[in-house]
């Protein structure tokens, strides 16, 4: 969902000066009983002419009485603060600079009141919504904020094939001669294998020799265990293991 920003001037409700766009409404007690589901409503907004096009669609609007520097109310100030503590990035407007829109939002939203938080153009919530959400640890995963945990992440990749290469480039085009002789070595025994270029994610390359506690490429895996590097899979090869091993 797209929202712009509003920069306190009345004729970006009643007028458009880029582009249009629908602000869809999702009232945040909606999954609470005896209430109901809001749809998309034709509040318009856009951006003043001149006003940088990122502007256009950021992820997470707080709508509040006055800015970031000087909010006009406790509840405004109280909000800045859970955001500042949770380092949440926001884009900030100030409903006090435009009534139109102070009283428009308020009936669209189904919400009477200021501050109001939202995030993709679903309301989040006001302050009483937001205090919860930080004090319970649910903030930033009801925002989309949360992120994959590395770790997890590296687990998932190396159990992505039975047998997985970590190594820099990849198997039609190597980028060190360590990789170019593992992959050299894995086609003649005619093992299958997935790859995946460390060269192309810093964080898994950091973070897959401190998993493994190996501080080289490329490294093999053989259902999710830590094979080695090229002179064990080497070893393994003259010893006649390297299949079984792999099996």
């Amino acid at each position: 969902m797209r929202m712009a920003a509003l920069l306190g001037r009345s004729d970006l409700v009643l007028d458009l000066c880029l582009s249009r766009f629908t602000l869809p409404l999702r009232n945040p007690r909606a999954d609470l009983p005896n209430s109901k589901v809001l749809g998309s409503h034709p509040l318009m907004v856009s951006s003043c002419i001149g006003c940088p096009r990122k502007l256009l669609e950021p992820s997470i609007v707080l709508f509040l009485k006055g800015n970031r520097t000087t909010p006009k109310c406790k509840f405004s100030r109280a909000m800045l603060e859970i955001l500042d503590k949770e380092n949440i990035e926001f884009e900030p407007v100030n409903v006090l600079a435009d009534d139109d829109v102070r009283e428009g939002l308020k009936k669209h939203s189904n919400w009477p009141t200021y501050p109001q938080l939202y995030s993709n153009g679903d309301l989040v919530g006001g302050v009483d919504v937001v205090r919860e959400l930080h004090e319970t640890g649910k903030l930033r995963e009801e925002l989309g904020l949360t992120e994959v945990n590395l770790d997890d992440r590296l687990r998932e990749l190396i159990n992505q094939e039975k047998v997985m290469l970590f190594m820099k480039g990849n198997p039609q085009a190597p980028r060190c001669g360590f990789s170019t002789k593992i992959v050299d070595v894995l086609n003649e025994n005619g093992i299958k294998y997935g790859s995946f270029d460390i060269l192309s994610d810093d964080d898994v390359r950091q973070g897959l020799k401190k998993l493994s506690n190996w501080p080289t490429y490329p490294q093999l895996y053989s259902k999710g265990e830590l094979i080695g590097g090229l002179d064990i899979v080497k070893e393994l090869e003259e010893m006649g293991e390297l299949v079984s091993e792999l099996g």
